[in-house]
Order: C-alpha cells, then structure tokens, then sequence
C-alpha cells in the first residue's frame, strides 16, 4: 500500500500527515490512525495509549475502548443515538 505524505508548515511545528491508498489519514505528527475494509475508523493510538472503535451492521459506531474503560452507544429505529453508557473494567454499563 502506498503512502501519500503532505507537509505542514506553520510557525510553531512542521507535521508530516500520512495517507492510504483510500484517502484515510494513517498519521497526523501524532496519532496513528488505522481503519477497517470499508473505512471506518478502527483505532487511534498515540503515546502508548488506544482507543478501539467498534461498528454493527449498519456501519454506526456502537463502542469504544481505551484503558479498560468501554463506551456503548445505543441508537432508536431512525438510526439516532440516544444513550450512551459506559463501563470500567469489566463493571456493568452506567
């Protein structure tokens, strides 16, 4: 897969920003991006830390997870999200 690099130039840092094949951004000069077969947002990883996304079938985002904390979102029949919960470690949703 090759990779497409633009450089940023602006007074206080010079960023190099990462591409793929698909047009995604993979690296912003800090966080490493990474993304599914049909594009969605997979992780973002920067300084040791993740964050993991989760999809259901109709492509929205349903979860989160970083340090053992997930998030849960959950969706009424017109595809809006209308709680989202959250749970630590293994702990029941709040």
């Amino acid at each position: 897969m090759a990779e497409q690099i633009a450089e940023l130039n602006s007074l206080e840092s010079d960023s190099e920003i990462q591409y793929d094949d698909a047009c995604n951004m993979t690296y912003d000069g800090e966080n490493k991006y990474e993304y599914f077969a049909d594009g969605a947002l997979a992780s973002v990883s920067s300084g040791g830390q993740m964050i993991e996304y989760k999809y259901d079938a109709l492509g929205r985002r349903v979860a989160a997870s970083s340090g053992g904390v997930e998030t849960y979102r959950l969706y009424d029949t017109l595809g809006r999200c209308v709680k989202e919960l959250c749970s630590i470690a293994g702990s029941q949703p709040v």
